[in-house]
């Protein structure tokens, strides 16, 4: 879409331009009230396609890439083609001022008749010099105008571009600002999750601390009540078998003491 309307916009651009050229071309076979008249509507003709370069330039910067690039080198060309259109016309219009100022001088001296025949070749020719330096210095203050003008034009596109880029850092600034807090609010997320994990790792550490001191706990006691069984056990045994050693030998004696009163019987 962008490059469709930069065509559009170049293709009048080059109808003005082959305007401009046909203009200038035909200054110097013109009277001299027609060649004012000319140079006049070449003026505005060049005014026309500043105007449109100023379009172009416009739509070029919204074209990304290389084919902005391109198209920005294409407005530069004509740029250059409008500023020496604009010494062409400058030299014909310096050209225009000199001799309407012989012919007034010349068709002045013809009606006066006498009183200009008067007047020296040499006194002519000096005030035609004169005419034309004044017309020469009269270009030079135009030409300087101009291009005070330009430079104008030139620091006020620098002025734009430096404010252009003045607005993208201060929108970085902010941005990195905002980063900053990002990072502090991940910076104190992080810490607040490592006390956790701290925590959670003390906790951990007790509870396994307790967990083995029971089962330490467990097995001390289950040794202490089976040792404690054992020796009992081992105390009953030793009770029933003195409990047998002595009725055994209660029993022997006894059988003796029959055996004996038997035979004395």
């Amino acid at each position: 879409m962008g490059e469709n309307l930069f065509a559009n916009y170049e293709q009048d651009f080059k109808d003005v331009y082959a305007n401009i050229e046909s203009r200038i071309r035909s200054v110097p076979s013109l009277s001299s009230d027609a060649k004012l008249a000319e140079t006049k509507k070449a003026n505005d003709d060049i005014r026309d396609a500043e105007d449109i370069l100023q379009s172009m330039n416009l739509n070029a910067r919204n074209v990304p890439g290389p084919q902005g690039q391109r198209l920005q080198g294409k407005i530069r060309e004509y740029e250059a083609m409008i500023s020496q259109a604009k010494k062409d016309l400058r030299r014909a219009e310096t050209t225009i001022n000199a001799r309407v100022d012989r012919e007034s001088l010349l068709g002045a001296a013809v009606l006066n008749g006498g009183v200009d025949l008067a007047v020296s070749m040499d006194q002519r020719e000096r005030l035609l010099t004169g005419t034309e330096r004044i017309n020469k210095t009269n270009a030079q203050l135009a030409a300087a105008r101009r291009q005070a003008e330009e430079t104008v034009e030139l620091g006020q596109g620098i002025i734009t571009n430096l404010h252009t880029q003045r607005e993208t850092m201060t929108r970085g600034i902010d941005k990195l600002s905002g980063v900053k807090v990002q990072i502090g609010k991940s910076s104190r997320l992080l810490q607040a999750m490592a006390r956790r994990v701290a925590t959670n790792k003390l906790i951990m550490a007790v509870i396994i601390l307790v967990l083995i001191g029971a089962i330490i706990l467990i097995v001390w006691l289950r040794w202490f009540y089976k040792k404690d069984e054992t020796t009992t056990t081992t105390s009953s045994d030793e009770s029933f078998i003195s409990s047998t050693s002595t009725s055994t030998t209660t029993s022997g004696d006894s059988a003796g003491t029959t055996g004996g009163f038997s035979s004395t019987g």
